[in-house]
């Protein structure tokens, strides 16, 4: 095809698929895996599955949670945790605690959470993971 084209249903293209510029309106779903050779740009905010992030809560009483992913990564991902404080009149107290907290157990399946001590109250941690190649 040269020049301007309109493709309305389905297209099936069974080998390869190359253009200079492309605009795709409405959704589109990839089925396998999709590689990307230069820099991505995202004008809105990216969604991304449950497992790549997330709010858990240390229980009072307890010193360490448990975050299972629903789907195994391929590999360990690099896992952040931060503790999280969204009740103003806690924050001196949760802060004056001087909790320590690591991220540990981490395998392809999920990770832990672990305290220093046991939590006074509920903690929250947000946390995130990602996979590297």
């Amino acid at each position: 095809m040269t020049g301007s084209g309109l493709v309305e249903g389905f297209m099936t293209v069974l080998d390869t698929f190359t253009a200079q510029d492309m605009i795709v309106n409405g959704v589109s779903t990839f089925f396998a895996q999709t590689v990307f050779k230069d820099k991505v740009r995202f004008d809105k905010h990216p969604t991304f599955p449950t497992d790549s992030g997330g709010d858990v809560f240390i229980k009072k009483g307890k010193d360490s949670v448990k975050v299972v992913f629903n789907k195994p990564y391929d590999a360990v991902p690099a896992i952040s945790a931060t503790l999280s404080i969204d009740n103003p009149s806690l924050e001196a107290q949760i802060l004056d605690a001087d909790y320590s907290y690591a991220v540990v157990k981490k395998t392809a399946d999920g990770f832990s959470i672990k305290l220093n001590k046991l939590a006074q109250d509920d903690l929250k941690f947000s946390w995130t993971a990602i996979q590297t190649q």
